[in-house]
């Protein structure tokens, strides 16, 4: 299961707001909080993105179910926009909750939610403790393989996307120097 969105259509689409809000929480310049967000709230960046519908997204929907049904649910990572909660990266545990369909699901909110809104609302969290919190810990021991976690996995994504787009725009102004001027000379190097 943890190679999941390595097949097509278990890849959701990429949510820029949420990596630029995960890459600023991190980083420490938007605040991370905790709490407790109503599921109806809650809503999927990506509406066409179905892991229910494939048979390892259904596997791993119903591990995740039973481990909340345990207790050990990880919590969402959410943004607030107006009166919603966009989840971009934490599909397959809100697959899991609409199963359980609790009135509140735990969520690490970046930026401050509204009071109106959530509840239990806990924070800032300090910034030496949020990429523990969001599973982006440099701390932990290397000597044991582990998954890498959204977070880790979402900003190697982000990282992997910024160096395409700058080899492409490379490419691209390359290409444009090598096209022939209006008099059929090409332009110069």
């Amino acid at each position: 299961m943890k190679d999941m969105h390595l097949l097509p259509e278990l890849t959701p689409k990429m949510d820029e707001t949420f990596m630029r809000l995960l890459e600023e929480t991190i980083q420490g310049t938007l605040p991370l909080y905790f709490a407790a967000v109503p599921l109806r709230l809650c809503v999927p960046f990506d509406l066409d993105y179905r892991p229910d519908r494939h048979p390892i997204g259904k596997q791993a929907i119903q591990s995740e179910f039973a481990r909340g049904v345990t207790g050990t649910l990880s919590p969402m990572i959410v943004y607030p926009r107006g009166a919603w909660f966009v989840v971009s990266d934490n599909y397959i545990s809100l697959f899991a909750a609409l199963l359980g369909n609790p009135e509140f699901v735990p969520c690490w909110v970046m930026g401050k939610p509204d009071e109106e809104y959530a509840r239990d609302i806990q924070g800032p969290l300090d910034v030496n403790e949020v990429p523990k919190a969001l599973g982006a810990s440099q701390d932990e021991p290397q000597k044991q393989k582990r998954e890498p976690s959204h977070a880790e996995a979402f900003l190697d994504r982000l990282s992997q996307v910024r160096r395409l787009r700058s080899e492409r725009k490379q490419q691209s102004e390359s290409q444009d120097q090598q096209k022939p001027t209006p008099g059929g000379t090409k332009s110069p190097n």
